[in-house]
């Protein structure tokens, strides 16, 4: 019998028959694979993210994950879409089962027809199909992943469950066999790791909303409790505005926008992807021109016809969005705030904000939360116990002299603004002498603008809080969803490199400390947002692959950051790459590729 050996966290060297399933493995030796937060989930093969109900034929190390880690949290969810899907296609024939995004802990979704429309009733009703999921989790089934399959046959299956997206994509990608993954005789496309069991999957909840319903999970720090569904309606009606738009372009999915490349159309879907963000920032500017209460309007216009693109001004028109009749001069914005986690197009936003208000009689004023941080020392550092200062620590800014200045300058006075020296670490005696221009406004954009007490100065009349990031709507198929994070990593990834220097190895590195950074101190304040801007322009995974690709590939084998980048190389491995050169120069996608018109002022 050929045997290989095998490494564990605790550092004992097993050998077994060649192969062996991993979960057999785990479930013989569990003194030599603990995992903390729960049974193991998910595991990774000489750090590759690998299913639990694969084999392993050469020497190897295998490191468990279980439901209370990152990489098990993402098998959980991913495993339990899969359960999911499994039990629509039994219960509704002819229908398609849609995921279009994320809130909080739970997964929209929505049924639809084969021509990708949404459906008026939902059948059957959600707590049916929370029934049959917990039936099949009481069954304790084994789901299999990585299943090769002839690419025909796949159609096939795909086409019986009215998984159309998926056929798309399968046929995009021109291969002959596939890696599918599989739970009884229900076939998907092969994405990510899943569960190896259904019993594993014990903890969920459908809930009905809005067209549809969600999808609960439990987080990775309780991976035994379910986390509230709390809605955010400006933030669906966001999604729900944009999936309406690719769906009447026909461009939903990863395959759609691979034939659209191979049919030599990108070009066109370009210019119309970037048209509809330049609609939308002026739509922003008429919100900032009119005052708040024009903002209810613009809500409710979104709300009834998600698609219309909104125009107000001086034109006649049936689709132009009235404002109601108040007293302006008691609603004038006179400060807007915008903030957004990394990588989400923040800094090109507010200088095409600034460009565009000038059009509508504005003056912009941009004060940078930059130079208002304290001294060095003055930093606190971070929680971690590295020693290390956390520059992203609301208290690393100076609130009370930032709060004084920014009231100062609205009621016309003169304010001396600090420069930060980030070489020094310490402020410059000299100082910037600032004030309000005739009809100005004041732009601020930081990662803390939406914390209350960043603005607690200003009445809430008098500013906007805006909400960045990419909401990618383009999906890989019916249920795998092309997550706003993956857009800005991979826009971060080439950023890094271009304008720093920084290899994509360094750039994973940082990544834990970032997101603890942007779940403490950004997403907490998303739901204070007075409007979202979706800087997700469709068509840039196409460019950003042709950049991060080669960068991913650098990374070894036995670097940190290596399981991360083949994750995200099998992401890329499945778009059609394009060149930079279809990218306008005033592209928000120019901040990170390089080559941007924008012009920074001094």
């Amino acid at each position: 019998m050929r045997t290989i050996t095998v490494t564990t966290p605790t550092g004992d060297v097993l050998t077994i028959p060649v192969g062996m399933v991993i979960c057999d493995l785990i479930t013989l030796h569990p003194d030599a694979f603990p995992t903390s937060g729960g049974p193991a989930i998910t595991c990774t093969v000489n750090n590759v993210l690998t299913a639990l109900s694969e084999r392993l034929d050469v020497n190897c190390t295998v490191v468990p994950y279980s439901a209370g880690t990152p990489e098990g949290a993402e098998c959980y969810r991913r495993s339990l879409v899969f359960l999911l899907g499994k039990v629509w296609a039994g219960l509704c024939p002819g229908q398609s089962l849609q995921i279009s995004h994320s809130q909080g802990h739970s997964y929209y979704f929505y049924p639809s027809t084969v021509d990708g429309n949404s459906v008026d009733t939902l059948r059957p009703p959600v707590d049916a199909l929370k029934r049959e999921m917990l039936a099949e989790v009481k069954q304790n089934a084994p789901i299999l992943c990585n299943v090769p399959m002839n690419a025909e046959d796949l159609v096939e299956a795909l086409e019986r469950v009215s998984d159309h997206d998926s056929v798309a994509l399968v046929r995009s990608l021109s291969q002959v066999r596939l890696m599918t993954a599989r739970l009884g005789d229900y076939v998907q496309l092969y994405h990510t790791p899943l569960a190896p069991l259904t019993g594993l999957l014990r903890v969920f909840d459908l809930i009905e909303y809005e067209d549809g319903f969600v999808l609960t999970f439990p987080s990775k720090r309780s991976p035994t409790e379910l986390v509230p569904f709390k809605p955010n309606q400006l933030l669906h009606d966001v999604y729900a505005e944009y999936k309406q738009w690719i769906r009447v372009l026909k461009v939903q999915t990863i395959g759609h926008l691979n034939s659209l490349c191979r049919r030599g159309l990108v070009k066109s879907f370009v210019q119309i992807c970037e048209t509809m963000q330049s609609r939308k920032l002026a739509e922003l500017c008429d919100v900032i021109r009119e005052g708040r209460h024009y903002l209810e309007a613009v809500h409710e216009a979104r709300r009834q016809s998600h698609y219309r693109l909104l125009l107000s001004g001086g034109t006649g028109g049936d689709n132009l969005v009235r404002a109601p009749s108040i007293n302006i001069a008691d609603t004038e914005i006179k400060v807007v705030l915008i903030s957004g986690p990394s990588s989400s197009g923040k800094t090109t936003l507010a200088r095409k904000l600034a460009y565009n208000l000038k059009v509508v009689g504005r003056e912009p004023l941009v004060l940078s939360m930059d130079n208002y941080f304290v001294d060095r020392e003055k930093t606190p550092l971070r929680e971690d116990g590295s020693g290390a200062y956390d520059f992203e620590h609301l208290d690393a800014v100076d609130l009370p002299l930032f709060n004084a200045h920014l009231e100062q300058l609205i009621h016309g006075e003169k304010v001396l603004a600090p420069v930060f020296n980030f070489r020094t670490g310490r402020r410059e005696t000299r100082t910037v002498e600032m004030i309000m221009p005739f009809r100005g406004i004041i732009i601020v954009e930081g990662i803390h603008a939406l914390n209350p007490l960043v603005s607690r100065s200003i009445p809430v009349q008098n500013k906007l809080l805006v909400f960045v990031a990419p909401f990618t709507t383009i999906s890989m198929d019916e249920r795998t969803r092309v997550s706003s994070r993956d857009c800005r990593l991979l826009r971060r990834l080439v950023r890094d490199r271009n304008f720093r220097g920084f290899s994509a190895e360094r750039t994973l590195e940082q990544l834990p400390c970032l997101r603890a950074g942007e779940e403490r101190w950004i997403y907490p304040h998303q739901h204070r947002a007075d409007y979202m801007f979706n800087t997700a322009l469709d068509y840039e995974l196409c460019v950003l692959s042709t950049h991060a690709y080669p960068l991913l590939c650098e990374l070894s084998p036995d670097s940190p950051g290596y399981c991360e980048a083949r994750r995200l190389l099998s992401l890329l491995s499945k778009i059609e790459a394009i060149n930079s050169e279809f990218v306008p120069r005033f592209s928000l996608l120019r901040e990170f590729i390089g080559g941007s018109g924008m012009v920074e002022e001094e």
